[in-house]
Parts: structure tokens; sequence; C-alpha cells
């Protein structure tokens, strides 16, 4: 069997390659999408995207489920229980599927009050349908492609996503090009997550022969399930709450254009972000084979490690993308869509927790962590909506961020990690929480003096915009370094690195 180390390396290796292929593609459709259908359509793009999001709400989080209850069978071959949980998953997915298409086109006569433009956006109920349809088909096999995942195999489903992600881009770029068409843009990007997703599910039937029988779950197996369902789908409706509402409130209090203008910086904090997750993502199945086979001293010894590895990730890609992300825009799209840094920097202080808290994400699917925390991140999302809106009136873009990021550091940015040290680990959370608030002090100090020599050279080009970001990266690197060189941690780390070697 191999390693929980190797196979970790390998999906995060293919999953960071797939990852760089589709944001490569990705910036250059976008920029070729603004050229010749306007930042408007970017912006209904945007929230239209986030609608769909919220309709996901009748997905009850299941995907975090199917992953988390699939470990144990995995790691103990239990073929018998596999099959059962494919066949219960394949209803409960077809079911989903249609819940989403009927609450979807309930929601139809509400996007008038959503969609706030200068002008009216020709067949928007038409692109809002195919929006839906693209949601409702990736439902028909994502139970299956979850098994890849869940026994870190996660890089087969990359391989698959390299293939058609760059085929779907290069198709869509080729109809802006032609046709000029939003529709037919759609329509392509339809097709092809089609495609992907049936051959991802051949590839699964193939690959794993419990999914060729049908048996049963008990009544007990069942009602595990439902329950862990319930806590799920408090989790689900709460992130859909914390970050699919934003850019539906800043649609309809400061105007739609105003989405698709932020966009652009979400894409690209997103874009930093991704390479992150895959790595913290492609960890979690390890970790689920980790919680069933090993102590807790190891699995708090793994976290620390991982802790460590987000706190110095988080401190780099925190600091570069802050002072290059203005310079980038400006390259990339032209500066009248660069915006003011008292909307930038809440979207990438966002960035900083998101980065920072993926051991505590992974740890939580992993041990089912949000059957304990469900509430909190509720009163999160509840407070977000609430803060949003009255900053929003007050501030515009801006307030709607800072309320988001203050809602996440008043709730679930402390108590989630509290929970899981008591809980799970059986020890005091201080020492990760002495890290983290050290790590924000030196990096907002080390922010303030690079982001003032930096102002000294400026990147007219693409060239010295690399040079530039080259040069900021080895050195915010070497600070990490100096930081977190001589921390067991690391030690542990390199010493790991060099044994798989």
């Amino acid at each position: 069997m191999e390693s929980r180390t190797k196979k970790s390396k390998i999906n995060i290796f293919y999953g960071i390659l797939s990852k760089i292929v589709t944001l490569l593609l990705e910036f250059i459709s976008r920029f070729v999408f603004i050229k010749y259908l306007g930042a408007e359509l970017l912006g209904v793009n945007g929230v239209f995207t986030n609608v769909i999001q919220c309709l996901s709400l009748a997905e009850l989080g299941m995907n975090n489920v199917v992953m988390f209850s699939y470990y144990e069978p995995l790691a103990n071959n239990n073929t018998r229980k596999l099959s059962a949980l494919n066949a219960f998953y394949k209803k409960v997915y077809n079911t989903i599927a249609v819940s989403v298409t009927m609450i979807g086109l309930c929601i139809i006569p509400l996007l008038k009050y959503i969609i706030n433009t200068d002008y009216a956006i020709p067949h928007l109920y038409l692109i809002y349908l195919l929006f839906l349809i693209d949601t409702v088909v990736s439902y028909l096999c994502v139970y299956k492609v979850t098994i890849l995942n869940a026994d870190q195999n996660g890089y087969i489903s990359s391989q698959y996503d390299i293939i058609f992600n760059s085929l779907r881009t290069i198709c869509q770029m080729a109809s802006l090009f032609l046709l000029k068409n939003f529709l037919i843009y759609l329509a392509i990007k339809i097709i092809f997550s089609a495609l992907s997703n049936i051959l991802k599910a051949k590839k699964v039937d193939k690959d794993y022969e419990f999914t060729q029988t049908t048996e049963c779950l008990s009544t007990n197996e069942k009602s595990t399930i439902f329950n862990t369902i319930k806590s799920g789908f408090i989790y689900k409706i709460s992130a859909v709450l914390m970050n699919s509402t934003d850019n539906m409130l800043i649609s309809s209090i400061v105007g739609t254009i105003w989405v698709g203008l932020l966009s652009n910086y979400v894409t690209l904090c997103t874009s930093v972000a991704s390479f992150v997750v895959i790595i913290f993502n492609n960890l979690t199945a390890s970790i689920g084979n980790l919680v069933a086979t090993e102590s807790k001293e190891k699995r708090l010894q793994i976290f620390e490690v991982m802790s460590m590895m987000s706190n110095w990730i988080a401190f780099v890609c925190f600091i570069c993308t802050l002072i290059l992300c203005n310079d980038f825009i400006r390259l990339w799209l032209g500066g009248k869509y660069v915006l003011e840094q008292s909307i930038v920097l809440p979207k990438v202080m966002m960035l900083y927790v998101s980065c920072v808290m993926q051991p505590i994400f992974s740890y939580r699917e992993a041990l089912g962590l949000y059957v304990k925390t469900k509430y909190v991140m509720l009163l999160s999302a509840i407070l977000n909506i609430v803060l949003s809106i009255i900053m929003g009136i007050v501030w515009g873009t801006a307030g709607i961020l800072i309320a988001s990021l203050i809602s996440v550091g008043v709730t679930y940015f402390w108590y989630e990690p509290t929970v899981l040290y008591k809980d799970y680990f059986n020890d005091t959370v201080n020492k990760y929480f002495r890290r983290i608030m050290t790590n924000i002090v030196i990096c907002f100090i080390t922010t303030v003096i690079l982001g003032k020599v930096s102002i000294l050279f400026s990147a007219n080009g693409w060239i010295t915009l690399v040079i530039k970001g080259f040069l900021l990266f080895v050195i915010v690197n070497v600070e990490c370094f100096f930081i977190y060189g001589r921390t067991d941690e690391f030690k542990f780390l390199l010493s790991k690195i060099r044994r798989e070697k």
C-alpha cells in the first residue's frame, strides 16, 4: 500500500498542475470576456454564480458527509458497506438534482430585484437557466468522483480537469472571438462539464468493483448518516450565507457593475487561495486515514506541522498579493479596473484567514468536527448578513467586505480551534493562538515596510512585475525561514521530506 505521504504528494502535484493550467487559461479568458462582453455581463456572471451557490443548499452539505463516510470502509476494505453507501448516495443525489431544478425555477421571478444595472440585460432569464442546468448536471455524478478523493486518488480527477478545462476555455474564447455571444459561452461550459463528470464516473466504475453491486445500508447506518447530514446542512447554510451573499448584496445595494469590478480581485485572491486549498484538501483524505489508524498524539503532531505550514503560506500569500495585485490588475485589464485600497485590503485579509485556517478545515472534514461547531458557523453567517446590509449602506462595497471579515473574526476563527484542541487533542489551544497572533503582528509590520519600499519600484510591464514579484517572494520566504526554520514542526517536516526521497 502506498504511504499517505506519497499519495498526498501525487495528488498535490496533479492538483497544482491542473490549477496552473486552468488559471492561466482563465486569466486569458476573463480578459477576452471583458473585451467582448463588458463589465456588466461579468457582474451578472458573478451574481448568478452566487445565486446558484445559494441553490446548492438543497445539497445539504452532502459532499463533506460523503467524504467522511467513505474514510473508514476504504481504510478497512469493507466492500459491502462501500457498495451500500454508493447505492444510497446515488438516490440522494438524484433527489437533490430534482430539488435544485424545482427551487431554481421558482427563483426566476426574483431575478429582477437582484440584478441592478443601468440597462436591461438581453436574455437574462435564459442566461440564468443555463447556469441552473450546469449545476444540476454536476450532481448526477459527483457522488462517484468523491470516492476518488476519499481514497487519496484525487490526482485522477485532476488529470481529467486539466484536459477538459483546457478544451472548455479554448472553445469559450473562440466563441467570444467569433460570435460574442454569452449564451453560447455558457452552453460550451455545460457540455464540457458534463463530459468530464461522465468520464470520471466511468473511471470510478472501472476501478472500484463495489460500484457495480447494490447493497443496502442498515437502519442504524442510515440514521448515523442522516444525523451527520443535519450538521453538514447547517454548515452548508452557513457557508453559503458567508460566501455567496456578498455579491448579491453588492449588486442590489451598490450596483451589479461593482460585482464585475470586484470579481477581478476575487479571481486573483481565489487563484492564490486555490493552490493552498489544493495542498490541504489533498491532505484531508490522508488525515481521514490517519484518524482511523493513529493515536491522538500523532494527530496533534501532524496538525501542528500543518499549522506551521499554513502560517508560513498565509504570511507569503498576504504580503505578495496585497503589494502586487493593483499592478497586476493594471497590466492585465487596464487602470480603470483598479479599485481603492479600502476595498482591496479586506478582500486580501480574507485570503489570509482562508490560508491560515486550512488545517482547521482539513481536520474538520476528517474528524466530522462540524457536528460540534455547526451553530457557530450559522451565527457567523447571520452576523455577516446583518453587518453587510448596515455597513454596505454606509460604506458601500468596502463596508460589505469588512463586515465579512468581522463576522469571521469574532466567531469560528477562534471557536473551531478551541473545540479541536479541547475535544480531540486533549490539549490547550494557547500555542496555536500565540503562533497566529505573532504571525499577524510580524506580517503587518513587514507589509508596511515592504509596501513603502515597493512604491519606489513600479511595475511598468510584465517583465518588471515578474522581477518585482520574485524579489518580494524571496524576501518574504527568507523572513519566514528565520521565524519557523528552528521550530520542531519545521524539523519534522524536513526529516519527513528527506525520508521520502
